[in-house]
């Protein structure tokens, strides 16, 4: 009965012209899902690189606002960049390669702010250094907000190839 039925569809070219229809059809759809799946990886590919660029660049920012702070400028206190700051440099270890040295130099922009840091907290509380304690310590600050100068001008040219979105590039089709 079974072999009845395959020699009657074999035979019979109505079901023949449906067969190679649906065979066609099933290859398009095939074709469609290849593309779908194909375009669906090449945005998720850029969509990484975007948000590794934004949040590189938040570094950058972080270092930035933190040095205005450093010099009585900016936005928001010294303390809260501070804070944003140290967040951003422990993240700045997994987003740049360690042969690059940023996260090096990050690492002298927040020691240079250590130092600065303690001269804000003696103001805050309204102690004062005595004797030759004081030259020595204004010395280091006045040093520190140097060096951090120079650190921060080493980290823009140091973070250029990471920051530059120039080189962030879209996708094509194919």
């Amino acid at each position: 009965m079974a072999a009845e039925a395959v020699s009657t569809v074999a035979t019979n070219p109505n079901y023949a012209d449906v067969t190679f229809y649906l065979s066609i059809a099933a290859a398009l759809v095939s074709l469609a899902i290849l593309t779908v799946g194909y375009i669906q990886m090449k945005i998720a590919s850029v969509k990484v690189r975007l948000d590794l660029y934004s949040k590189r660049f938040n570094v950058y920012l972080s270092a930035l606002s933190y040095h205005q702070a450093v010099w009585g400028k900016g936005n928001g206190d010294f303390y809260s960049n501070q804070t944003e700051f140290i967040k951003c440099y422990r993240e700045s270890r997994f987003l740049f390669e360690k042969k690059d040295g940023i996260y090096d130099a990050l690492t002298k922009i927040k020691n240079c702010g250590g130092i600065i840091g303690v001269n804000h907290e003696l103001e805050e509380d309204g102690r004062t250094l005595s004797g030759s304690n004081v030259d020595v310590h204004h010395e280091r600050c006045v040093e520190a907000r140097q060096n951090m100068t120079k650190e921060l001008s080493k980290l823009e040219e140091q973070m250029a190839e990471y920051i530059d979105f120039k080189v962030v590039s879209g996708w094509t089709f194919f």
